[in-house]
């Protein structure tokens, strides 16, 4: 997975860093996300960070998941 499509289309825009660790068992740390904006992730219920794209090390992470 090299964008965050198919995690947008599975739990819609907003996504925390955590939530997307624990649904692909990954272990993205805060220099792999890039975050968009502060909002209550609908998943976990808190306010979180949201994850709008990953760097390059998100990306190798994300690659085969």
């Amino acid at each position: 997975m090299f964008t965050t499509r198919r995690i947008k289309n599975k739990f819609g825009d907003n996504i925390c860093r955590r939530c997307i660790n624990r649904q692909y068992r990954v272990n993205l740390t805060p220099k792999d996300c890039r975050y968009g904006y502060h909002y209550i992730c609908p998943r976990c219920e808190s306010p979180r960070n949201i994850v709008v794209a990953f760097t390059l090390s998100g990306h190798l992470k994300m690659l085969f998941r």
